[in-house]
């Protein structure tokens, strides 16, 4: 940015983004992006949650084993939020809200690991194009904690060949992540199938790989 320097003025609103010499906003786009830019103005959450432009998306409801929710999910270039609005219950119905970055694809709705209540799922792509999860699991229809299958990491064993361009979905009571296998940068003809069981983890459940195949 040079000599130049960036601005972050608060509002009632919000944040908003510019730079202190108005006429080099330019400074704050981002390199070979296309034309984004970090200027803005950016919404509190509590506003965001009442504004209908910031969601992108319409609620999407969902229902299982009594529990319903509610899932809105906004769209910007870099910094986005998932809104869940839980309603059955019994100790907190409190609405959460968590930040990602990427963009949201889907939400399913299951009963992962077969305890009587379910897990609700958002599927997340990143700007690279890998998949990842974040959701939230019922604690015996009192409450819920937030559990997440995260992209496959580099070191991973099994993302040789691994390049993103990933599809994950619930298929019964698993969650299976299926992706093509590239060599030397060159797409092939096969594919690699994880298959992940939700079990108790030490502080929360967790995502326990169960199942590898290729084809």
């Amino acid at each position: 940015m040079g000599s130049n320097t960036a601005v972050i003025q608060s509002t009632p609103e919000g944040i908003v983004i510019k730079t202190k010499d108005e006429s080099k906003i330019d400074d704050l786009s981002f390199y070979c992006s296309g034309g984004a830019t970090l200027a803005d103005e950016y919404l509190s959450v509590d506003l965001a949650e009442s504004s209908e432009d910031f969601w992108n998306s319409y609620p999407q409801s969902f229902e299982l084993q009594g529990i319903e929710f509610n899932l809105y999910a906004s769209s910007n270039f870099m910094f986005n939020q998932i809104l869940v609005e839980p309603s059955g219950l019994e100790i907190t119905n409190r609405s959460e809200v968590i930040p990602f970055q990427g963009q949201f694809e889907l939400a399913e709705i299951e009963d992962l690991n077969a305890d009587g209540w379910p897990e609700l799922l958002a599927m997340i792509r990143s700007n690279e194009g890998k998949m990842s999860v974040i959701g939230y699991s019922v604690n015996n229809g009192k409450s819920m904690s937030m559990i997440q299958l995260p992209a496959l990491a580099e070191d991973d064993p099994n993302a040789y060949g691994y390049l993103g361009q990933d599809e994950i979905r619930v298929v019964e009571n698993k969650l299976v992540r299926r992706f093509p296998i590239y060599e030397n940068g060159k797409a092939t003809e096969k594919f690699r199938q994880l298959q992940y069981k939700l079990v108790d983890g030490e502080a929360t459940r967790v995502f326990e790989l169960d199942k590898v195949t290729e084809y």
